[in-house]
């Protein structure tokens, strides 16, 4: 398998950063193209746009986001990836990265906690859900723990 364009999604956690070396790595490898994404996906929309949770904040917390993902872009590019974009997006993560995903990506990148049982219930997965709905191949890389 070779892929052209990588689509690595990140979360700015430990388990995250595995996946974008993972991501890096094949990237080089392979000469491809990788992409970051973080997704921001406040509380609820309502919430994040009403007087109590003012414009401002929420650019600010845009801003810190893309600082952190240039960071992150950085380090892709310390472990072998040559061509690395960015970017940030708004809005419910797994549905994001699904979204994206249909630009002509050929490999989709994502950490996973491997929660089961209640916490798994509760939390959800995003990596769960991405697997279930991308239309192209999707490499899941599992906490140690």
């Amino acid at each position: 398998m070779r892929c052209k364009k990588i689509l690595a999604a990140v979360d700015f956690s430990p388990l995250s950063q595995e996946a974008l070396r993972v991501a890096a790595e094949l990237a080089a490898q392979w000469d491809s193209e990788l992409e970051l994404i973080h997704v921001w996906q406040p509380a609820t929309y309502t919430i994040a746009r009403s007087p109590a949770f003012p414009n401002h904040l929420v650019d600010d917390l845009l801003r810190e986001a893309e600082g952190g993902l240039d960071d992150w872009k950085h380090r892709a590019e310390q472990y072998g990836a040559k061509r690395v974009t960015a970017r940030v997006l708004t809005g419910v993560a797994w549905h994001e990265i699904v979204e994206v995903s249909r630009e002509g990506y050929d490999l989709i990148v994502i950490g996973t906690h491997g929660r089961t049982g209640l916490k798994h219930a509760l939390l959800g997965s995003v990596a769960e859900k991405v697997v279930r709905h991308a239309p192209i191949a999707t490499l899941v890389v599992r906490s140690a723990d």
